[in-house]
């Protein structure tokens, strides 16, 4: 069995702008959430938290850097569940 898995070392500043746009996309949906937009409401939220999910398992869960079929499969649901 070989076994040539390497791990990968993100670099703080993809982190950090990471966690920034998660910032901003929370600052939008409390905004949006402000706005009477009748039932779109639900949806914008679940656009944007599927938004925020994504770059969570990308980024923080290194589902980037993984095998891409877990990347797919994760994508896909999110998808579906949107």
């Amino acid at each position: 069995m070989n076994n040539t898995h390497t791990h990968h070392i993100t670099p703080l500043w993809i982190y950090l702008a990471v966690a920034s746009a998660l910032m901003v996309l929370t600052i939008i949906t409390v905004a949006v959430s402000n706005i009477d937009l009748g039932g779109f409401n639900v949806l914008v939220a679940l656009g944007i938290a599927s938004i925020k999910a994504l770059l969570v398992a990308f980024f923080f869960m290194q589902l980037w850097w993984d095998k891409k079929i877990y990347l797919t499969i994760f994508s896909t649901a999110m998808l579906f569940l949107t």
